[in-house]
């Protein structure tokens, strides 16, 4: 009862929220181009020391939300390592967090390097979580009954829009879906023979 109270709730002010900045950013700053509105923002008003303050603010968010999802993949890889969906090497925490860790150098050098730029590597995984979001809502619709299986039916429909947006970048999501399952198809193969 309580959950669908707090996730209307939170739209509700996320909402609000986005509403009154995009609008105090347009009445202050109009409609000139900006890459970091927030900032120009805080510096109308506040010079120098506001620009600073969110950047350190940022900066702050950022690795906040990072650690969550870096701690949520790890969690999330030893679960599917633990069902057998996952390499077997997933499964120690301090080991996927290790591989974790270097999947992530790998695809810093080359920003490091200039080979690729900040750019295109958000908009990469932006698309890979959208695919995240088609795959849910797919999912609510073939599990769920009655008003939550529309509203899942909507959801799906909205998000296949927005990641047809990311252009050419779908390929991420698509390459690595297909190379998952692909491998989860072999394992289930060798275990059936195993079982033989």
């Amino acid at each position: 009862r309580q959950l669908p109270r707090a996730i209307f709730s939170a739209l509700a002010v996320v909402v609000v929220l986005y509403l009154g900045l995009a609008a105090a950013s347009v009445g202050v700053l109009g409609d000139s181009p900006s890459e970091v509105p927030l900032a120009d923002l805080m510096g109308a008003k506040l010079g120098d020391a506001g620009r600073t303050f969110t950047a350190a603010l940022a900066v702050l968010l950022t690795m906040g939300t990072m650690n969550t999802y870096v701690a949520a993949a790890v969690k999330l890889a030893g679960a599917l390592a633990a069902d057998g969906d996952a390499p077997a090497a997933f499964a120690r925490p301090r080991r996927a967090l290790a591989l974790f860790a270097l999947f992530a150098a790998a695809l810093l050098a080359p920003l490091g390097l200039g080979l690729i730029d900040v750019d295109a590597l958000m908009r990469a995984t932006s698309a890979a979580f959208v695919a995240v979001y088609i795959t849910a809502t797919a999912a609510g619709f073939r599990l769920l009954d009655g008003r939550p299986r529309a509203a899942a039916a909507i959801a799906f429909v909205a998000v296949v829009v927005v990641f047809a947006f990311s252009g050419w970048f779908m390929l991420v999501p698509i390459v690595i879906g297909t190379l998952a399952l692909r491998r989860s198809r072999r394992l289930s193969v060798s275990s059936r023979a195993l079982r033989l």
